[in-house]
């Protein structure tokens, strides 16, 4: 199902006086006079589900303290820092919450707006995982399920100089990648020429502009490369292809570098599944 027709069905609002009624599921939000018209009817295909198992947990935390105000507060809810940090959210463990990644915006941030973040990277995670249904990249990637959780009203952030309201937090599903040293010793080991010709085609695709890092596009336990940085996508003025030399063994660095001048894999069909897999190692087997 396409974006366009998700967007249509799922964004029946009906808008007033600052509250408003999710047409179509079981949803009611209560009245919220911090998020405008426009946040809502963006972030609306993307709520958390009421009755997802995370939301219980994720209502008790985030009504008794303001716990975005920084990462202090965000430690004292209980919440750890994962050991991959973007350049400006933060990103959160919880260990009532074992199964996500909570990613959030913290109120000392003044210059983003939450929600529009919050929404690129959704989206750009429905794209993918529409476009990795194809039989040649479903047996290579996957992507985590991604959802934005309305923060409550109350408790508010200081109003005071150097802090700014966020609204919105970003829920991701937890997938299992490998640490930093083994995901590098994995792209140099097992990374083979099947797996460059599907990610040059999906990445000029989509116009995946961040997802030719080893740390945005990291090996999984099942032995998948998972896209867990979906923010920039129809991006294609700002593919950089020799980001990814840098993680790739001798052989594969000139295989890719083939690709480039070719503009592309000659024999890949996204459109036709593997005979065999990929080759990968068998349960057991060092990484």
């Amino acid at each position: 199902m396409s974006m366009m027709i998700k967007r249509l069905f799922f964004s029946f609002l009906i808008l007033t006086a600052g509250s408003y009624i999710l047409l179509g599921s079981e949803s009611l939000q209560l009245e919220n006079p911090y998020i405008n018209a426009e946040a809502w009817s963006a972030v609306t295909p993307y709520l958390l589900p009421e009755n997802h198992p995370a939301k219980k947990k994720l209502d008790e935390i985030f009504s008794s303290e303001r716990v975005t105000l920084n990462v202090d507060s965000m430690k004292k809810a209980g919440f750890s820092l994962t050991e991959h940090q973007g350049l400006d959210c933060v990103t959160l463990l919880h260990p009532d919450l074992k199964k996500y990644v909570i990613k959030v915006y913290p109120d000392y941030m003044s210059f983003v707006t939450d929600w529009q973040k919050w929404v690129s990277r959704c989206e750009g995670a429905e794209i993918i995982r529409d476009t990795i249904q194809a039989p040649g990249y479903k047996c290579i990637f996957s992507v985590p399920h991604k959802w934005i959780y309305p923060l409550p009203a109350e408790p508010s952030p200081p109003q005071e100089p150097g802090y700014c309201r966020k609204n919105f937090i970003l829920i991701a599903e937890k997938m299992k990648i490998l640490d930093k040293a083994d995901n590098r010793k994995k792209y140099i080991q097992k990374l083979r020429e099947c797996h460059l010709d599907a990610i040059y085609s999906i990445v000029t695709e989509l116009g995946l502009s961040d997802s030719l890092r080893a740390f945005n596009l990291p090996w999984t336990k099942d032995h998948k490369l998972a896209f867990i940085d979906t923010a920039n996508f129809h991006d294609w003025d700002h593919i950089d292809y020799y980001m990814l030399f840098e993680f790739l063994a001798k052989p594969m660095r000139v295989y890719w570098h083939k690709l480039l001048k070719n503009e592309g894999p000659q024999y890949f069909n996204a459109d036709k599944a593997f005979a065999e897999p990929p080759e990968m190692e068998r349960e057991g087997e060092a990484p």
